[in-house]
């Protein structure tokens, strides 16, 4: 079944094979139903279909403008967020397989939110995330990345939300992380790493 896309810019009309597309021909001679099914929907798909229909010296068309929406995926680059004594620590929210670029950079789009043990409210972290390039797979989908980064003066307990918005949606996806202290063996770890790189650069100076 051979369909009539716009292309990517929307200026040119290509005739393309779009495999699983159908149309029932007892439809359209029984009841003249000259439906077009196209199964498994991606962003590919989006563009102007056109149906026409030729009955002797009579000729009709149909234009049809079909838009695609597909919800993101959202995800954390931590389950666990266990404070450390070095410089800050990055926690990233993935927004994935969305479709159109909904997810477009801007601050409504991804927002992180903040929630220390000594506040009432959450706190949005305004101009804290940087987020990088879109990213479109072969599918026609897009992905995108904020990555908050997270000083080791935060208190323990300050939960940590990244918020997602987009037209696929319902209502914003929320993912939350609790910041935790880090473990007694973690620091004793770390202290005693501490103890061994002084030795051995005191025994390379010496």
């Amino acid at each position: 079944m051979k369909t009539r896309l716009d292309d990517a810019e929307g200026s040119t009309v290509v005739l393309a094979e779009r495999k699983g597309s159908s149309v029932n021909a007892s439809l359209v001679v029984g009841q003249g139903d000259a439906s077009l099914t196209l199964s498994r929907l991606k962003a590919l798909d989006e563009g102007t279909y056109i149906c026409t229909v030729t009955l002797g010296p009579f000729n009709a068309q149909q234009v049809i403008q079909l838009h695609i929406t597909q919800p993101p995926e959202v995800s954390l680059s931590e389950e666990k967020f266990v404070l450390k004594a070095d410089p800050p620590q990055t926690l990233s929210c993935h927004c994935s397989k969305y479709y159109p670029t909904g997810c477009s950079g801007l601050s409504q789009d991804m927002e992180w939110w903040s929630l220390s043990p000594e506040d009432s409210e959450p706190k949005l972290l305004l101009d804290q995330g940087s987020l990088s390039s879109h990213r479109q797979h072969g599918d026609g989908s897009y992905s995108l990345s904020s990555h908050l980064s997270v000083p080791s003066s935060v208190s323990p307990g300050t939960r940590l939300t990244c918020r997602v918005s987009h037209q696929a949606l319902d209502a914003p996806v929320s993912l939350t992380v609790v910041v935790e202290s880090p473990t007694q063996g973690s620091y004793w770890w770390v202290l005693g790493f501490l103890i061994v790189s002084v030795l051995f650069f005191h025994q390379v100076m010496t």
